[in-house]
């Protein structure tokens, strides 16, 4: 069966603080972005993709989204640049938009794991826990 990697696979995990999903009151966000790919099979040009989104408001409120997709691996970094478009758009951020996309270099280097740490579970965590997976070194500052 042949997929397209921009169509999603299974359920969207989202983990929002405050029971809100919208970004509100904030001055300032903080963002980041990472994934996970591996071949489905030795020679084959179709992926399983799992990426996440993650974004931090000024009050320490984590909104994180997770998904999965399929496919032929070509238009893998377009995919990504869309789910963090989806994701701004979701929280109410669009106006940032332009900005992390100005900024954002979608590259393995830096947020690919190679490994699939999902071991507890198939939650929001790269562990396949409740927890979200901050990578501070890799946090882009954004005012608002």
């Amino acid at each position: 069966m042949k997929y397209n990697l921009s169509d999603r696979v299974g359920n969207t995990l989202t983990k929002y603080p405050f029971d809100s999903p919208f970004v509100t009151d904030s001055s300032y966000i903080y963002f980041d972005f990472y994934f996970m790919a591996i071949r489905l099979a030795k020679g084959s040009n179709q992926i399983s993709l799992i990426m996440w989104v993650v974004l931090i408001d000024d009050k320490d409120g984590v909104y994180c989204t997770r998904t999965k997709h399929l496919g032929h691996f070509e238009p893998w970094k377009e995919v990504i640049k869309n789910k963090i478009i989806a994701q701004l758009h979701k929280v109410r951020l669009s106006d940032v938009i332009p900005r992390v996309l100005s900024a954002l270099t979608i590259t393995k280097e830096n947020h690919l794991f190679k490994k699939d740490y999902r071991i507890g579970g198939n939650d929001i965590g790269i562990d396949g826990s409740d927890t979200t997976h901050i990578r501070k070194a890799h946090l882009m500052r954004f005012e608002l």
